[in-house]
């Protein structure tokens, strides 16, 4: 019997969603390192682990950003909403 090695894979388990202009990313319990920036064709994208979190999100979608880190060991980053809490 063979047996074949597969590609190391990640799980992303990092979400968000977008309400009312109000994009809430919500972390996991593990180290996550959460970044928000912008992206081509004035949109905003969201990153863990330097992996793209879901779509695009458009510039005139968005108001304010919320990071619900949970309870790992979080480094929430955003190129454009830099505050330290």
């Amino acid at each position: 019997m063979n047996f074949e090695s597969l590609e190391n894979r990640t799980l992303l388990a990092s979400t968000w969603a977008l309400s009312n202009g109000t994009l809430t990313i919500t972390g996991t319990s593990g180290n996550d390192n959460i970044y928000v920036s912008t992206a081509a064709g004035s949109n905003y994208v969201v990153y863990d682990q330097n992996k793209q979190v879901g779509n695009l999100i458009p510039v005139a979608s968005l108001k304010k950003v919320v990071i619900n880190c949970g309870a790992g060991n979080i480094t929430p980053t955003s190129a454009r909403w830099a505050t330290s809490r």
